[in-house]
C-alpha cells in the first residue's frame, strides 16, 4: 500500500504535529499550579517555618527540632518527597515525631494540596 497521499498518512501527520502543542498546554497548566501553589504557601504562612524560598531556613526555624523541611533536598523530606507524600504530610500534619510542630492541613481543598505540592515539587533540586 503506498501512503504518499493515504488518508491514513494525513491523520498520522495531523496527529504528530498535536503532541507539541498538547506537551505546550501541559507545561503551561504546571506552571499556573505552581504559581497558585506559591501563592497558597505565602498565604498560609508556610515561610515562617519553611522559609521564603522553602530552604527551611524560616525566621522561627531554629526553635524546631526537628528542622523544617528543606523542600530543595529530598534527602530531608520526613514523609517522602513524591506528590502523594507532600499532600499526607501537608493535610495530615508531622505527628509520627512528638517534636514536630508541623499542623494539620486538613482543611485544604483537593485541589489546593495538589497545587502546593507542586510548588514544592518545582523546588527540588533535580
Amino acid at each position: 500500500m503506498n501512503l504518499t497521499h493515504s488518508p491514513l498518512k494525513l491523520l498520522i501527520t495531523a496527529s504528530l504535529s498535536l503532541v507539541p502543542m498538547a506537551n505546550a498546554f501541559a507545561d503551561q497548566q504546571d506552571n499556573i499550579a505552581i504559581e497558585k501553589g506559591k501563592q497558597l504557601y505565602q498565604s498560609y504562612n508556610c515561610a515562617v517555618c519553611h522559609g521564603e524560598k522553602g530552604k527551611g531556613d524560616g525566621e522561627n526555624a531554629e526553635a524546631y527540632d526537628p528542622y523544617p523541611t528543606n523542600f530543595h533536598d529530598t534527602k530531608g523530606y520526613h514523609h517522602g518527597y513524591k506528590v502523594e507524600d507532600i499532600i499526607h504530610s501537608i493535610k495530615y500534619g508531622i505527628k509520627d515525631n512528638p517534636n514536630s510542630i508541623m499542623p494539620s492541613f486538613s482543611h485544604l481543598t483537593d485541589q489546593e494540596l495538589k497545587e502546593i505540592s507542586a510548588y514544592l515539587l518545582s523546588l527540588q533540586e533535580k
